[in-house]
């Protein structure tokens, strides 16, 4: 269970630099084009600059988790969302790192 834990710890603080530059293109693209803030949506911005990805993904949370759940998360705006989830996430990682060396 120790080294499950280190692995899911690592596996979060590492994945930080990929967040961050999923924030920082996000962001982007609200600085460049006429979306604010709190418009571009997960919804949005996956279905128009990640449509592989999109057409693929979002039939397939659908298909197995609650769909008003979903729809919840899609419409959260995507710059809010990928910082707190970034916040938490390697927050999260650092103290399962503690938790996992003790």
């Amino acid at each position: 269970m120790r080294r499950f834990l280190l692995i899911v710890a690592y596996w979060m603080i590492y994945s930080t630099p990929i967040q961050l530059g999923f924030i920082a293109w996000s962001s982007w693209v609200v600085i460049t084009t006429d979306e604010t803030i709190l418009s571009l949506s997960n919804d949005v911005f996956l279905r128009d600059y990640l449509p592989g990805i999109y057409s693929y993904f979002k039939p397939w949370l659908y298909s197995f988790l609650w769909n008003p759940l979903m729809d919840f998360v899609f419409s959260l705006p995507i710059v809010v969302h990928a910082s707190l989830k970034a916040v938490v996430n390697t927050g999260l990682g650092f103290w399962l790192l503690r938790v996992a060396r003790t």
